[in-house]
């Protein structure tokens, strides 16, 4: 880089800065700061001529290559943000990284009646962006990303990713655990169509028709029986091994003639059926299953070879071994799916006792292959739905589970009984709802009020126990609440016992839905951040991030995100293809201004960068600590947490900061208390500017520096910073289960509350030090910080560390 030549631009904003603020006194102070090569004062710089000027001027100037804008700000304004100004750097051939912004408008002219006050506070804003660009190194680089993706999953949502991507000449691998295509799609009969029209689809017709899309297009390599057994970020991309279990027949020569089948004299139960029924050693899950090509259970055949002999194809390899390859890939689908929630520890249900209690999943299957009993293969009489079977535990409900509604059960097992219904009219059906059925949109609840109109009974209610009589059948003990006017009781009234005893040939229990337990894995080795209960959380703001976790280009679809219709499963999944697009398509990747990088002569490999960080960015090896910056995200946790000060935040770090805090109140009244705000970048600093929108007035006494996140503040900082002169320090973050990184604003929080107890074994006032949790919308609460704290301090007086260095400098001269 040649040497710094620093442009100026200074904006009276048609006066809603210069009527507040001596622009004049700016632009003068302007020339004489270190490096500054030009100053221009214009009137309004966001207008089309504005920037048109602006641009002509950076093209004709040969000296500068940096930009000190002094105006409005550069996170909230409407008009010219940072974004804009990232923009129009590049038309014009300089890097984006060379510019700083001094924010005059929201956080000086507009917060004050004084404009001599504004002025002062402006001209240590200037003072304090020059500082922070003087700085500056170019931190931006391209990083290669390899253009095709890996999905993980070929249920609904995975189809339709890899579909998509395919489709925009994009190169997709599918990886599935499953012989077939379609996951537990396949094994739902039928389906709701969407959520505005009360009809079904049959999977046995839209399901091929969706696989087929995918295992022909020559861009999508489809692997069945595979597995994903290693990931790992490298280089900006996913190095990845694949583990593919053979299938022991071909699947370019299988003709699915299903002769092998006829001829196999071993048998073994379907996992498809879901353990339910039989099938052949070797034969396909169902007659429309995609690939078309039968496999063989590797632990239920003999090697007899009777199958080989029949097949007129060749296509059948008894002897074949499994294959392991790896790849490099630029994104990750995580269309990993859903698993149901195992009670064995609600006896309440009794399920391992009795093999006529099923699951939904299961109860799919035996209408489909004929409404009989598991136990004996005869017609049930009586049906009994259970709803919430370890869903909603709480206090209030008996027997364990997840807190959470699993969102599809009711409509489900509403699905189930119309078909029970329509199936066998003379069956009794008795749906056991818990305080209500949660059939939601306009689809599900016309589905379910045409059920209630069939006479099928509903009891809001609780089960206790389920056991067995003397006669073999099995009772539904039922804790039930009923109220006098509850149109759902039947003849039941409330003088009756509410203990209800109902026998049932069939019992079917809607299970929780958790994540699918051996995704455990994979997110682990990803990095990904995930809930209490195992779900990936989406990354913040999640309202317009739905489908991105925590690590960049690791997308999380379908009902691994949680518990999802097929419809909507099939949304995310292609909808999601969208935030992939413009790094595969351009096959580049721009790092960020801001990334983490780590001193490996001076790192200790103690691994807490690894842990605490929250995007996935860090890798510990033999040798080494690296940060990648293609998934840093530049919170700087690990800048904080090093103990050893190896990791720093390239154009943020330590000695930046307090570059900014010397010079930061030069221009600050005399005897005024000097106050420090560190203000994370997404929240705490819009909510300050909204405090000038809003048009709030406070004292100017305070200076702001906008913080990547506000866990970057080490308590080493803080010490540092109160040693450059600063009376007070307010440190603020992202509110309560908002932050940008997770957990930075509950880190920095705790290590405030420590530094506290620091401050007073040191004989200082914890006042000096605050941290608060701020949004967006919170100026009123920004503004009674900031009053509250320089009331503190104006107390306090002047900070005595300062006072406290110099005297010990000077006895070390004497």
């Amino acid at each position: 880089m040649d040497i710094p030549g620093i442009g100026v631009w200074i904006c009276d904003c048609a006066g809603l800065i210069s009527d507040r603020v001596d622009t004049t006194l700016l632009a003068e102070k302007a020339q004489t700061l270190e490096n500054v090569s030009l100053v221009k004062r214009v009137d309004i710089l966001c207008h089309s001529r504005g920037l048109e000027q602006l641009k002509e001027e950076l093209v004709s100037s040969r000296t500068v290559n940096r930009i000190l804008l002094v105006g409005c700000s550069p996170r909230t304004s409407l008009k010219f943000p940072e974004e804009r100004i990232t923009d129009i750097m590049r038309s014009v051939d300089l890097s984006s990284d060379f510019f700083e912004v001094a924010n005059v408008r929201e956080q000086a002219a507009w917060l004050s009646e004084s404009r001599d006050e504004a002025t002062r506070c402006a001209l240590d804003l200037m003072l304090m962006a020059h500082a922070r660009l003087e700085g500056v190194q170019a931190g931006t680089k391209q990083v290669k990303i390899a253009q095709k993706s890996l999905v993980i999953g070929a249920g609904p949502a995975g189809l339709q990713a890899a579909k998509d991507l395919a489709a925009l000449n994009q190169k997709v691998t599918l990886v599935e655990r499953g012989s077939y295509l379609g996951g537990k799609m396949c094994q739902l009969p039928f389906l709701f169509q969407c959520e505005g029209w009360p009809a079904y689809c049959t999977s046995l017709c839209v399901g091929p028709v969706h696989a087929k899309d995918v295992i022909l297009n020559p861009n999508v390599t489809v692997n069945t029986r595979a597995e994903v057994s290693n990931i790992v970020k490298k280089e900006g991309n996913f190095l990845t091994t694949i583990k593919k279990s053979p299938r022991f027949v071909n699947e370019d020569t299988c003709i699915s003639c299903g002769k092998c089948a006829e001829i196999c004299p071993e048998s073994c139960f379907s996992v498809y059926n879901t353990g339910l029924f039989k099938r052949k050693a070797i034969d396909k899950d169902f007659e429309r299953a995609v690939p078309d090509c039968y496999t063989i259970v590797d632990q239920a055949c003999t090697r007899c070879g009777d199958c080989l002999e029949v097949c007129p194809t060749g296509a059948i390899d008894i002897e074949a071994e499994p294959q392991t390859e790896t790849d490099t890939f630029g994104a990750v689908f995580l269309a990993t799916g859903l698993d149901q929630y195992d009670l064995k520890d609600n006896p309440e249900y009794n399920a391992a006792a009795f093999s006529d209690v099923v699951s939904s999943i299961q109860f799919e299957r035996i209408l489909e292959n004929g409404l009989k009993r598991p136990s004996d293969g005869k017609i049930p009489e009586s049906v009994v739905f259970v709803q919430c079977a370890g869903s909603r535990a709480s206090k209030e409900k008996k027997g364990t589970g997840v807190p959470y509604c699993s969102k599809t059960c009711c409509s489900i097992t509403v699905k189930q009984a119309e078909r029970l219904a329509m199936a066998n009219q003379l069956v009794e059906i008795t749906i056991i709802y818990y305080r209500d059925i949660r059939a939601y949109e306009r689809a599900l609840e016309n589905f379910y009020r045409n059920v209630r109109d069939m006479g099928i009974d509903f009891v809001n209610g609780e089960v206790l126990a389920i056991t067995g009589d003397e006669d073999g059948a099995m009772r539904v003990k039922v804790e039930a609440v009923i109220s006098e006017d509850d149109e759902l009781a039947g003849e039941i009234t409330a003088e009756e016992a509410t203990i209800l005893d109902l026998e049932a040939d069939l019992i079917v229990l809607a299970h929780a839905q958790i994540p699918e337990r051996s995704s455990a894995q994979i997110l682990k080795q990803l990095g990904v951040t995930c809930d209490q209960f195992g779900f990936p959380l989406e990354n913040q703001p999640r309202i317009f991030r739905p489908g991105e976790s925590f690590i960049d280009r690791v997308y999380v679809i379908g009902s691994s995100s949680g518990p999802k219709v097929v419809q909507h499963a099939v949304e995310q999944g292609g909808a999601v293809v969208t935030k992939a697009l413009p790094t595969l398509l351009a096959g580049t990747k721009g790092t960020s201004k801001y990334h983490s990088v780590i001193n490996v002569e001076t790192c200790s490999l103690c691994r807490i960068c690894e842990t605490i960080c929250p995007h996935g960015a860090i890798t510990i090896t033999a040798t080494e600590a690296v940060s990648d910056p293609a998934f840093c995200q530049a919170c700087g946790l690990c800048q904080s947490a090093c103990p050893v000060h190896a990791a720093r935040l390239v154009n943020l770090n330590d000695k930046q900061i307090l570059d900014q805090a010397r010079v930061a109140f030069s221009n600050l009244a005399s005897g005024e208390p000097k106050l420090l705000a560190l203000l994370c970048y997404w929240c705490s600093y819009a909510g300050a500017d909204l405090s000038g929108v809003k048009g709030f007035k406070i004292p100017l006494n305070f200076r702001s520096i906008r913080l990547r996140c506000s866990s970057s503040v080490s308590t080493g900082l803080v010490m540092a910073l109160f040693k450059t002169g600063v009376d007070g320090i307010l440190i603020a973050g992202c509110p309560h289960k908002s932050c940008h990184h997770r957990w930075g604003n509950y880190l920095v929080d705790k290590r405030i509350a420590l530094l506290k107890n620091l401050f007073r074994q040191l004989g200082l006032s914890e006042k000096r030090i605050r941290f608060e949790y701020i949004g967006v919308p919170q100026s009123e609460l920004f503004v009674k910080t900031i009053e509250s704290m320089t009331t503190s301090l104006r107390q306090l007086g002047p900070n005595p560390m300062v006072s406290f260095d110099r005297e010990t400098e000077n006895l070390a001269a004497m």
